[in-house]
């Protein structure tokens, strides 16, 4: 596999399921779904593991208490071997085909580059004629790391506990 997509989940199935349906619809870069469930209701459980037990790249882990999202990510890190890891939320849609190939292309633009983003806006800026724009900070939300990188500084900091809808 050529990325890893590492989700945690915490009950909210159906938007789980519009998660893991974009990916479906618009991916054509070969990957791996990693799903961390964090101590999930049954309704979420049951729809992860039928999930997993049907699509032969995903894999499942559940956690029986609820460990956040930061441990959870951690998990799934463990879990990963491809070259490039994305860490997405299982609220994120995505919408544009070829999304993961073209994170990847930008990744590779620059020996530089280990943290990746996508546009998270409709709008895109036809005036910028670069693949991509140097950012300080990426969102949570969908992020692309070069296994380069957490090979060099390790996973995510897990001082961070609970936060938002952990």
């Amino acid at each position: 596999m050529e990325c890893d997509i590492i989700i945690p989940v915490f009950n909210e199935t159906a938007i789980t399921k519009n998660c893991l349906a974009s990916i479906a619809a618009n991916s054509d870069t070969p990957c791996r779904l990693i799903l961390i469930d964090n101590a999930s209701s049954e309704e979420t459980k049951i729809f992860l593991q039928n999930f997993a037990n049907t699509h032969k790249d995903a894999i499942l882990l559940r956690n029986e208490i609820n460990l956040g999202w930061v441990k959870a990510v951690n998990q799934g890190i463990k879990l990963s071997e491809s070259p490039y890891i994305c860490i997405m939320n299982n609220d994120t849609v995505v919408k544009t085909r070829g999304w993961l190939a073209k994170m990847i292309a930008v990744a590779e633009a620059a020996g530089d580059i280990g943290l990746v983003n996508p546009r998270f806006d409709s709008r895109p800026d036809k005036t910028k004629k670069e693949p991509y724009i140097e950012i300080d900070f990426c969102r949570g939300y969908c992020v692309l790391i070069k296994r380069a990188v957490i090979e060099k500084v390790g996973g995510l900091d897990e001082a961070y506990g609970l936060g938002y809808y952990d």
